[in-house]
């Protein structure tokens, strides 16, 4: 997940990206577990507002959406 990673901490602010956790890619779909409703509140309007079409573009495709559910982000090893 290392391109993925790269990408995401390029276009998500950190203030959002600090509680979240990235679990995986699956048919081109990210998965991101966020640690809140207000988290996901959050993401979710930056995505609308073009982060998820700038992953799109940053990950040359092999990303095409982004899909987060509420969990538990372990900020261990951070």
């Amino acid at each position: 997940m290392g391109s993925a990673g790269d990408i995401w901490e390029r276009i998500v602010p950190a203030t959002i990206r600090a509680d979240t956790r990235l679990s995986g890619i699956t048919g081109g779909v990210l998965h991101v577990v966020t640690g809140s409703a207000s988290t996901s509140y959050a993401l979710d309007r930056l995505l609308r507002e073009g982060a998820e079409t700038a992953i799109r573009i940053a990950s040359e495709g092999r990303i095409t959406r982004v899909r987060m559910r509420v969990g538990r982000v372990d900020l261990e090893g951070r």
